[in-house]
């Protein structure tokens, strides 16, 4: 990787701290655990885990570098099951997307997400952001991503270790309406499509533990 480059990822790190600093894991752990508790949600696929920065990182300059993708400015990035929103903030530190989005089920993420939003909004953060950077379109949806259209997406990512094979292949009957060439990021877990093709696949580290990122290209329509 060029100087430039880890320049630019130093930068979009820092930034990426600086709009989470109030919303560690434990704040989104908990959420998660205090919604489902009250709930009687047992699934194992509302478990909560969060994405490190640099696996993430790595996987959208692989796209850039490697694989054709994003090689110029808008497109819209989504994010399925999205949590606090930290992934939907990180895609738009990493390319100016016209449009990042998250779909989240739980309430307390998802208006957690919100508050992050308003964070990202403050004049501190839009003081440090690029002019590009600032007209990304960031917003976040509360519902079942399997009930929504995301069709549009460009780059869909899925923090999909604790989701099971019956989600993973729901998830991706909708993720087969996407356009032809668009990209999916998932952990642990591939899309079970055959429309979908594995670029690659490399075991990082995340919060908690390690796991495989998949990153995946869509080939048929």
């Amino acid at each position: 990787m060029s100087e430039t480059h880890e320049a630019t990822l130093h930068n979009a790190y820092e930034l990426y701290e600086k709009v989470c600093e109030n919303h560690d894991i434990y704040v989104g752990k908990t959420i998660s655990t205090r919604e489902r508790d009250a709930k009687g949600l047992t699934a194992s696929t509302l478990v909560y885990g969060e994405i490190m920065f640099e696996p993430f990182a790595i996987a959208f300059q692989k796209i850039k570098q490697l694989y054709g993708g994003l090689t110029k400015r808008g497109g819209v990035f989504v994010d399925v099951g999205s949590g606090t929103g930290k992934p939907v903030f990180g895609a738009a530190l990493l390319h100016d997307f016209t449009q990042c989005k998250g779909v989240e089920i739980l309430t307390g993420l998802h208006n957690a997400s919100l508050e992050l939003l308003e964070r990202w909004k403050s004049d501190e953060i839009q003081a440090l952001l690029s002019p590009t950077q600032r007209l990304i379109d960031i917003s976040f949806v509360l519902g079942d991503a399997r009930k929504l259209d995301w069709s549009d997406a460009d780059v869909i990512f899925m923090n999909s270790t604790c989701y099971d094979e019956t989600l993973m292949l729901e998830l991706a009957t909708v993720a087969d309406r996407v356009k032809k060439d668009a990209f999916c990021i998932t952990f642990t877990r591939r899309l079970p499509s055959a429309r979908w093709i594995v670029l690659e696949q490399e075991v990082h580290r995340m919060s908690w533990g390690t796991a495989t990122v998949f990153i995946q290209k869509k080939i048929l329509q």
